[in-house]
């Protein structure tokens, strides 16, 4: 037998295949025997290159190629076909810094062998997703009776009828596969890291420049604005907007605006759900942006004399991820009226002293004065 061994790159190994007799049929006591080889490398640092490894680094965008080297090991003119074998590459479905990549090869009439790599990422944030259109298939095309002969090998983009993608696992079907003979799967996912970048502006109306802090007085109207970014790498699906107003600042019924891609010269909002429970802002895709406009009024309630900072709060959150926020600032003095004090003499003198009071020409005096000031008091009289 001429053993399929290893396969040291794609580009460059030769795929073995041998005669066979007739078909012989396999039990399920003794199921033809498959063989699993899993590596992975990273394609944007070292792309054409035989850089395949059990565990390899890569940061945000870069994109990882993952290999499964499969063999029907059984000898060559044994008639064990491996029937309907298929390779399964499970990527993880979380986040995290470390990627643990697991493989199975099996058929319907075989052992199933299981294979793995890790891809570690560059932050806890990021994780794997698969690149639809990227499977390659190397495989060989014919029997080959003469050992002598060569190996008929092709590699191909494997058609989409044949991949399957439920979550992170990509389910590839082979069809049947000879004894001694060979086959592998390249496929590629890139580094996702999702990004959000949110900014929270005012400005008086009638300015033209946005500032993060303002003064203003009562009565006065302001515009606020939301900036929000996706930095990522990833779509951001329905993609919440929220403020929340300080006291002493009141919304302006129906002043919300919308401005994106989608709604260049801006959108006017039907609802007032900003301010309470948010608003929805559609899709963003990387590198795309949304601002939220609303105009409102200081009104002043509840607030206190002298100085107030009035800090409103922006919300933006894409579905199935955080909240993400920022502030602006209005610092505004309210004036309140104070009473003058009173020119009116007072009717009685001050209680200066402890113990009892003795009543003096319609006077209250307290008897802490002593015997001397009472007489001093009476020569006056």
């Amino acid at each position: 037998m001429k053993v399929f061994r290893k396969i040291a790159s794609i580009a460059s190994a030769a795929l073995v295949a041998l005669a066979i007799a007739l078909p012989v049929a396999a039990s399920a006591a003794n199921p033809i025997s498959l063989s699993n080889q899993t590596t992975v490398a990273n394609a944007t640092q070292s792309a054409g290159s035989n850089n395949w490894t059990s565990t390899v680094n890569a940061s945000y965008n870069e994109v990882v190629a993952v290999q499964v080297i499969y063999n029907n090991t059984e000898e060559a003119g044994s008639g064990k076909v491996a029937n309907d074998v298929h390779v399964k590459v499970n990527l993880p479905t979380t986040a995290g810094a470390t990627q643990n990549i697991t493989t199975s090869v099996s058929g319907s009439n075989t052992n199933t062998v299981s294979g793995s790599s890790t891809v570690n990422l560059s932050r806890s944030d990021a994780y794997l997703q698969f690149i639809p259109g990227t499977v390659t298939w190397r495989h060989a095309t014919a029997d080959n009776a003469d050992v002598n002969g060569s190996v008929n090998v092709t590699t191909e983009n494997l058609a989409a009828s044949k991949i399957t993608v439920s979550g992170g696992t990509i389910d590839m079907s082979l069809g049947n596969e000879l004894p001694c003979q060979a086959g592998s799967i390249v496929l590629q996912a890139r580094v996702i890291v999702p990004g959000v970048s949110v900014d929270k502006f005012v400005r008086l109306k009638g300015d033209t420049t946005w500032q993060t802090s303002i003064n203003a007085k009562l009565g006065d109207t302001l515009e606020y604005e939301i900036a929000y970014k996706n930095t990522g790498n990833s779509l951001e699906n329905n993609v919440e907007f929220r403020d929340q107003l300080p006291k002493g600042i009141t919304y302006l019924a129906g002043s919300t605006k919308l401005k994106s891609g989608n709604y260049p010269n801006g959108l006017n909002v039907t609802s007032d759900d900003l301010v309470t429970k948010g608003i929805f802002a559609g899709d963003y895709a990387p590198g795309a942006a949304g601002y939220v406009m609303f105009t409102a009024t200081v009104s002043g309630e509840g607030l206190a004399c002298g100085d107030n900072l009035l800090r409103n709060v922006a919300y933006v959150q894409p579905q199935g991820m955080n909240y993400y926020y920022n502030t602006a600032d209005v610092h505004v003095n309210k004036a309140c009226s104070s009473t003058p004090p009173s020119t009116t003499p007072p009717t009685s003198l001050p209680n200066t002293g402890a113990g009892d009071t003795i009543a003096i020409a319609g006077a209250t005096v307290a008897a802490g004065y002593g015997v001397s000031m009472l007489k001093r008091k009476f020569s006056r009289l």
